[in-house]
């Protein structure tokens, strides 16, 4: 009775496979495209330390998708042993807060505006999840190549 409940409840999850199988190009870059635009029409408004905070931290975001993408790729070739799937997911959880960290303090050994930076990387974040969400109500109506 377990296995069955466990399957119901996995049809109803929106599969990410062929997503993360062409390496999640066409959403990093969607996602990168939203703050861009963010960082042209405060470049714009004539707030140009912002807008430079704000591309920064798309590259910083842009670049921890990549990682995440690359990692949830490999982790597909282990599924059957998911128990390796996820210790490699776990590996590449820290490679993403290395790589985001060290980006980030060596911004401010060079006495970057880390503060638009971050915000920059959470905008590109906070479209990334929209981005989803958006695909999850596309593929609910039935319409499933958002992505692709």
């Amino acid at each position: 009775m377990m296995p069955e409940k466990r399957k119901s409840r996995m049809k109803n999850n929106f599969d990410l496979t062929p997503l993360v199988r062409q390496g999640g190009t066409p959403v990093i870059i969607r996602t990168a495209l939203c703050v861009l635009v963010l960082a042209v029409i405060t470049r714009l408004a004539g707030l140009d330390e912002i807008s430079t905070g704000l591309f920064r931290g798309m590259v910083v975001g842009a670049l921890d998708m990549v990682i995440m993408c690359s990692g949830a790729r490999k982790a597909l070739a282990f599924k059957d042993d998911p128990e390796r799937g996820v210790k490699l997911l776990k590996r590449y959880r820290y490679y993403r807060i290395f790589a985001a960290g060290s980006l980030f303090v060596a911004m401010l050994k060079m006495k970057y505006h880390v503060f638009y930076v971050a915000v920059g990387f959470l905008l590109t974040h906070i479209f990334y999840i929209l981005l989803f969400l958006g695909a999850r109500c596309k593929a609910d109506a039935g319409i499933l190549r958002y992505f692709t």
